[in-house]
This record gives C-alpha cells, sequence and structure tokens, in this order.
C-alpha cells in the first residue's frame, strides 16, 4: 500500500516539476554527478594512443626473424642425472678435501689411542 502511495508522490512531484518547466531533483542529481563528454574524450584519446601503441610493439616482435634453434620439448632431459646420489668427486677434484679430512681422523684415533694406554678411556671393545 505504501509502495503506491510512495510511487504516486513521486509522480505529482515530477508532473508539477515538468508543468512549471523546471527539471525535478533527481535530473538535477543525475547531470551533477554525470562527468561531461570532455572527460570521456580524453579518456578515450588515451586508450585509443595505449592500443596503437601496443599495436605497434606486436608488429614489431611479430616481423622478427625465427630463432635458429631448436624447442625442447622438455629442458630438464639436458641434465642426463639428478643432483641426488651423485658419489663425492664425480662432478669436482675433491682429493684435498679427503686428504684433510683423513688427517682430522688421523689425529683423532691417535689422541684416542693415546688416551686409552693412559687409561683415562676404556674402549668397549675390549
Amino acid at each position: 500500500m505504501g509502495t503506491f502511495f510512495g510511487s504516486y508522490v513521486i509522480y505529482r512531484i515530477y508532473k508539477s516539476n515538468t508543468e512549471s518547466g523546471n527539471e525535478s531533483w533527481i535530473s538535477n542529481l543525475i547531470s551533477k554527478w554525470t562527468p561531461s563528454e570532455k572527460v570521456f574524450e580524453q579518456r578515450n584519446a588515451l586508450h585509443t594512443v595505449a592500443v596503437e601503441k601496443a599495436a605497434h610493439d606486436r608488429h614489431l616482435f611479430m616481423a622478427q626473424s625465427q630463432r635458429e634453434t631448436v624447442g625442447i620439448r622438455s629442458p630438464e632431459q639436458l641434465n642426463a642425472s639428478g643432483p641426488y646420489n651423485v658419489p663425492a668427486g664425480a662432478l669436482a677434484d675433491v682429493s684435498a678435501v679427503a686428504a684433510h679430512y683423513e688427517r682430522e681422523n688421523q689425529l683423532a684415533e691417535e689422541a684416542r689411542v693415546a688416551s686409552m694406554k693412559d687409561g683415562k678411556v676404556v674402549s668397549l671393545y675390549d
């Protein structure tokens, strides 16, 4: 019921404004917040320039000659072996590193044997 009454009131206000020659407050509100045609023209000009530049760049890239290489379907096939389970020294010379740790282990073993001879440490294997 209220909808019909509200619609009738809005209709009467609109009709009285159009008869007197004034625009309605709704029309004034819409025209107040609607941007001018100049804004749309500037926006369209910027958009047109951007699209033309993108088309020019695309034509430049499409005009390039094809690469002389053959595309690989799966580039991981270039690495014949995986990075895991690679034996030490397979990729680089690690003899200096091995000698360093052998020396360290030899010194540690000599220190252990010397401390066992002094009786400070008891071996589990004796």
